[in-house]
């Protein structure tokens, strides 16, 4: 079977369609060509709006960095300042530690002195002993008495 062809009128009234739309396009295009540019120059300015902002925020990231290390830096040198500080005292409390133990032995030397000479005991026999104490009848350690309230850990404990 032939394929049929469209009467000559199809194709007169195909040809003015396409010549109306065709006519429609062509006066558009002054104005597609307007916006083109306009897009154009749109992407331009987009482009270089990134690139300012790239830069804007690599320039306050290297900013906030530098601000950054300076501080740490601050930091770190008044935390040296600190230590050494810290260092310096610690060595005052250790003197200080020992001078006051050093007034404790002598208080009990003197308090012992004094006891002899007034009870006629000799102040060099090696009972008396700066660690210990009298407690519940008993001469024990200072460290074996019981603090107030608190009760030494036994050694089933």
């Amino acid at each position: 079977m032939v394929p049929r062809r469209p009467p000559p009128h199809a194709f007169h009234a195909r040809a003015m369609v396409m010549g109306r739309h065709l006519n429609t396009m062509l006066s558009q295009l002054p104005e597609t060509s307007k916006l083109a540019t306009k897009i154009k120059s749109l992407q331009r300015e987009l482009a270089e709006a990134n690139s300012r902002r790239q830069e804007v925020s690599l320039q306050d990231f290297e900013k906030k960095d530098k601000d950054s290390q300076a501080a740490l830096e601050r930091l770190e040198e008044e935390l040296a300042a600190e230590k050494r500080d810290n260092a310096e005292k610690a060595g005052r409390i250790y003197q200080l530690e020992g001078y006051v133990m050093s007034q404790h032995k002598e208080g009990f030397h003197k308090a012992l002195r004094q006891a002899a000479h007034y009870f006629k005991f000799d102040a060099g026999d090696g009972r008396f002993n700066i660690d210990e104490d009298v407690y519940q009848g008993s001469v024990m350690a200072v460290e074996d008495i019981p603090v107030a309230g608190q009760q030494k850990p036994t050694p089933e404990d």
